[in-house]
């Protein structure tokens, strides 16, 4: 189709805005449906490859580390390591978590071949993970559910603004399969991956998160990736604890975070540029440490639920914690397919976990109230990463099964990032997109070359709030063709004045949505 055509096209569709939030619902749905399903799999995968490396180790060692045993082992790693290595290579969009790559696709900078994209990522990251790698499983769903998303819009032939409203919902099916929590995935595409609470955009995220939970609960049943549900609720009386567990997560989580930023550093050195090799030795220290500390495998989940609810001395804890840090950054820094979201989350509750010891032995806090300290660091140590303190607090809420936390998560929540704020951390998954951008190795960026039609909407005191169309300094190739205030919609013309609120409907190259968000604020 030309391209004059297909901006006519996209206007009309948007000029019928009731016709258009019923057919993203509906196609939200479909994504939601594929999505679950997908993720649901994904699930089962990881659960049976969890099952098999155990009873294999179990079998093979069954006598000992004896040497054949140990060589048969090794042989082993070398043939996982050669697999992984020669599917990062067949796909590099599915490389890492995978969010970065859809906030470029969403962002309409890069383009992801949604097929292939899917079925490296499944296979690497059951592999991955399913080996013990210290990788989550919640960025990958994110990626599988954003190109399930892309797949619907491919199949159904849909202009690529639909494409990008698809692409979010299904990354919100994604991360609501993930956990069974559909008000979590729609927040961490609203607060993370858009930036934006577009009215048009929360119909199809909406749709497509609560038809992947119906259906990830359909196949695996109700049960979240923690279980901290029956908490007891904390008193008024023991809230600066929770101020001060958020400020020690938002400390920590910097040094957590410039740790992932910067693991990539350890493969560029020797013998370990070569992938075949550092997969193969990162393999080797995982299984190794595995025979010693087997709950640090993985994403960590089990290893969390059993620190919560049991008691262990604090020099386990912190050698729990020690374990989980270094194998997450070595795995993370590697780039093989798999996220940090469950890893850093885990690694959160290990920190509350080793603050709610202390505080309880110097009789700050009672031991009741151990695993809400665990949960409430969970949602600090996120932030301080991420820098999505809704997305984090609403995750854990739908975790505990209970609004009565919404206070003590949120209070944890924003005095870590305020922490973060204060030495201007920068947020995992921007910069990850940043150094994609400007890498040789970029997924196919061509969609740059392109223009379409772009959402934002006016933020209050931004530059273009109370001003006309015609005082505003709009990029040299951008042409604003649309204007929609609640109901109501307006034809802009020069003497058209912006409200905070309005959403606008440019068109415009992707590459100039930076310089748009610097006048209409976000």
């Amino acid at each position: 189709m030309d391209a004059r055509l297909r901006v006519l096209s996209t206007y009309k569709l948007l000029n019928n805005a009731r016709y258009f939030r019923l057919r993203l619902c509906l196609e939200g749905i479909a994504t939601g449906v594929a999505a679950g399903v997908i993720i649901s799999g994904f699930r089962l995968a990881l659960i049976e490859g969890a099952v098999l490396r155990e009873k294999l180790l179990a079998d093979l060692f069954a006598d000992g580390f004896t040497a054949s045993a140990v060589l048969l082992w090794l042989g082993a790693l070398l043939v996982i390591a050669f697999v992984l290595t020669r599917l990062k290579n067949a796909e590099p969009q599915a490389a890492g978590s995978g969010i970065p790559q859809v906030k470029g696709a969403i962002a309409g900078v890069f383009k992801l071949r949604w097929l292939r994209i899917l079925l490296v990522k499944f296979a690497a990251c059951a592999i991955a993970i399913g080996s013990g790698l210290s990788l989550g499983r919640a960025g990958p769903s994110i990626q599988m559910g954003a190109v399930a998303g892309q797949g619907v819009s491919r199949l159904l032939a849909r202009p690529r603004v639909e494409e990008r409203y698809l692409l979010s919902g299904g990354a919100a099916a994604g991360l609501a399969a993930v956990f069974n929590a559909p008000l979590t995935g729609v927040i961490f595409v609203l607060e993370e991956l858009n930036h934006n609470f577009s009215g048009l955009l929360l119909f199809p995220a909406l749709s497509a998160s609560l038809a992947a939970t119906l259906v990830s609960r359909i196949m695996l049943g109700r049960d979240t990736v923690f279980d901290f549900s029956g908490l007891p609720i904390m008193q008024v009386g023991d809230f600066w604890v929770i101020l001060a567990a958020g400020f020690i997560c938002g400390v920590l989580g910097l040094f957590f975070n410039a740790g992932l930023l910067n693991s990539n550093r350890l493969y560029q050195t020797g013998i370990l540029k070569n992938t075949y090799v550092s997969n193969f030795l990162l393999l080797v220290i995982t299984g190794a440490a595995g025979f010693y500390l087997p709950q640090a495998l993985g994403g960590g989940d089990d290893l969390l639920t059993d620190i919560a609810f049991n008691s262990y001395p604090l020099t386990v804890l912190l050698l729990f914690l020690a374990a989980k840090v270094v194998l997450t950054l070595l795995a993370f820094g590697s780039g093989l397919p798999g996220g940090a979201f469950i890893p850093t989350l885990v690694t959160g509750g290990l920190v509350g976990s080793v603050a709610a010891t202390v505080f309880t032995q110097l009789d700050f806090l009672g031991a009741a109230y151990k695993a809400n300290i665990i949960v409430i660091c969970m949602a600090a140590f996120f932030t301080a990463s991420v820098r999505t303190p809704i997305t984090a607090t609403v995750l854990v809420m739908e975790m505990t099964g209970s609004f009565l936390h919404l206070l003590p998560l949120a209070l944890a929540s924003l005095t870590a990032f305020a922490t973060t704020e204060i030495w201007r951390a920068k947020p995992l998954y921007g910069e990850l997109l940043l150094r994609l951008l400007n890498s040789t190795k970029t997924p196919d960026r061509s969609a740059e070359q392109e223009r379409s039609i772009i959402e934002l909407t006016v933020a209050t005191g931004s530059t273009a709030d109370g001003r006309l169309v015609r005082e505003i300094s709009w990029p040299r190739h951008t042409l604003l063709v649309d204007v929609k205030r609640g109901d109501e919609e307006l034809i802009p013309e020069g003497n058209t004045r912006l409200r905070s609120g309005d959403t606008l409907y440019i068109l415009g190259y992707a590459t100039e949505i930076r310089d748009l968000e610097k006048l209409i604020g976000r």
